[in-house]
């Protein structure tokens, strides 16, 4: 069972390992996995991340189930077994359904500097919006009686001259003469220190309208608006204007001094180009770094039935992907897909590779009774419904069997009525940001497995994940479930982390975090407290689950840190 389930994990890894073994980046830097190329990764920069789709777990019942038809119950000598090579018919055949059962789809990740802004967006550049500005000649007026300009006569026909005016005085005025377009620009300016990006880009020659106004000399060709008409915002998660979301006026003035005329104009940002930003761009050193994010979908993936696609536990049974890994395999042959998409899930050739890399490979010979899966469709030996009959079986009861059968999860969940009580004793407000941390931590006791690479994806208020956490991304899943934005990923950035705060251990509220760093003081391992004694982490052969003994943790160097936001 074991041995399936590893083998699974390292063929997984190989096979992304060979479709991509050439392919860089778009930095032109190689993707990175410490297991592969020597270089150290924390499977969240650099490197390839990977967790099962739908919280499914693995098909190793399934697997044994087929094999045990497959070869009508003939199982070779236990050492045979347990040396599990592909010089045994019956384990090549396990090998090749836990390697080859399977489909890949290997999405390039957003860089992970801006995983806890809430990942890549679009951004909108202007490409200019048409309008048309009066134009004015200037004209020599002289002064003269009977100008309406000038003055007026009274009732009594004595002409009065305006102030300012007199027979034969000159001035000059300004006089509407047509009309001109010009194109007008919204600018995107960046804070200092961000990173240049083609959203910025403006027209090589323009104008530039300052404090709201420009000179009507200046007023053609291109003209560029100020800041006042930004269309950076700058916030989280609403980082940009979208087209028609932004009005602005500006002022042409013609002349100078009192003599100036002065016209406003109103213009709307419509005309967009969008272009993809990361706002790791901003002034994040870890800019740069891509990921491949890979999701395992078992064949047949799409023909899962309840409850294994919805919170799977196991002891509901269900016939997960069992008929569809027989259909698939019955023309004794199996065929891996992996496909590469980009960031925003199109198909991407990438620099050295196609997006679709497939291996076929040729299934063992089943006993001589053995006559197929299926005959035109429909199970005509019964095989199948043999197979799904072993797999239906209690796997805890019979063998002890619990870690990766039938999708469950390791551990054993409380009750909510537990849950509750054991809340209630913590005596902590639960409509703070503290006390609905912890209620959220302590409702995911018994959901998840230790795993890595974490399955946790996503950022501050839409996390995801699978089945499978590590320690310190179930502990900023659950700040982020809070929409709580814990950038720390790893133990390793706890103590440079801006949004935490170290702490003496008399200071410890529920809510705050322990680390204890393994040789070398980098990564380590994390737990969050519950208070009187009590922590809850996620940890190897546990899953989440509550520690209330931590002679171990106690007995090494601890460090304790609070989140800056409670």
């Amino acid at each position: 069972m074991q041995k399936i389930n590893d083998y699974r994990n390292a063929a997984v890894t190989e096979g992304i390992y060979q479709a991509f073994q050439n392919d860089v980046d778009p930095n032109g830097n190689p993707y990175g996995y410490d297991s592969l190329t020597g270089q150290r990764s924390n499977n969240l920069q650099h490197g390839v991340t990977w967790n099962y789709a739908n919280g499914i777990y693995n098909d190793t019942a399934e697997i044994i189930s087929l094999a045990t038809v497959y070869y009508q119950q003939d199982w070779p000598r236990s050492e045979l077994v347990s040396a599990f090579s592909d010089n045994v018919p019956f384990t090549k055949f396990c090998r090749a359904l836990a390697a080859y059962g399977l489909d890949v789809t290997a999405r390039e990740s957003a860089p992970y500097s801006c995983m806890s802004y809430g990942g890549c967006v679009n951004g909108y550049r202007s490409e200019g919006e048409v309008v048309s500005v009066k134009d004015y000649r200037l004209e020599t007026h002289t002064c003269s009686e009977g100008d309406d300009a000038c003055g007026q006569y009274d009732a009594a026909a004595e002409w009065h001259w305006n102030e300012g005016h007199a027979e034969n005085e000159s001035y000059t005025v300004w006089k509407e003469d047509g009309t001109h377009d010009v194109t007008v620009f919204f600018p995107i300016i960046f804070p200092d220190g961000a990173t240049g990006s083609e959203l910025s880009d403006l027209p090589e020659e323009y104008n530039a309208v300052a404090d709201g106004k420009i000179k009507a000399a200046d007023c053609t060709g291109n003209i560029v608006l100020d800041d006042s008409a930004n269309l950076y915002k700058g916030e989280l998660n609403d980082w940009f204007y979208t087209p028609d979301e932004l009005t602005v006026t500006f002022t042409v003035v013609t002349g100078e001094g009192d003599d100036a005329v002065s016209d406003d104009y109103e213009v709307t940002f419509s005309n967009a180009t969008a272009i993809p930003w990361c706002p790791g761009e901003l002034n994040d050193g870890q800019y740069g770094h891509y990921d491949l994010d890979c999701t395992i979908y078992l064949t047949g993936y799409d023909r899962y039935t309840d409850p294994e696609t919805q919170a799977p536990n196991g002891a509901d049974g269900g016939t997960g992907n069992l008929e569809a890994l027989a259909e698939s395999c019955d023309a004794g042959t199996l065929t891996r897909t992996i496909i590469k998409q980009d960031q925003y899930g199109n198909e991407y050739a990438g620099n050295a590779v196609s997006a679709r890399y497939t291996k076929t490979i040729t299934l063992p010979n089943g006993a001589r009774g053995f006559q197929g899966w299926y005959k035109d469709g429909e199970d005509a030996y019964g095989n199948v419904e043999w197979a799904s009959l072993l797999y239906r079986m209690d796997w805890e009861e019979l063998y002890g069997i619990v870690d990766g059968i039938k999708c469950r999860a390791t551990g054993s969940g409380m009750t909510e009525e537990e849950l509750r009580q054991l809340f209630a004793s913590l005596n902590i407000d639960a409509t703070t940001a503290r006390g609905q941390v912890v209620a959220f931590a302590l409702s995911c006791q018994g959901k998840f497995v230790y795993a890595q690479p974490s399955s946790l994806r996503g950022g501050p208020g839409n996390p995801s994940v699978g089945i499978n956490l590590d320690c310190s991304s179930f502990v900023q899943y659950c700040y982020w479930a809070q929409n709580l934005p814990l950038s720390a990923g790893s133990t390793a950035a706890y103590r440079n982390a801006a949004d935490l705060v170290s702490i003496s251990p008399s200071e410890v509220q529920p809510g705050d975090l322990r680390v204890v760093y393994a040789s070398g003081g980098e990564q380590g391992h994390v737990q969050m407290a519950l208070g009187g004694g009590a922590w809850i982490e996620c940890c190897y052969g546990y899953g989440v689950a509550v520690n209330m003994s931590n002679a171990w943790m106690e007995s090494r160097p601890c460090y304790y840190f609070r989140y800056a936001g409670f």
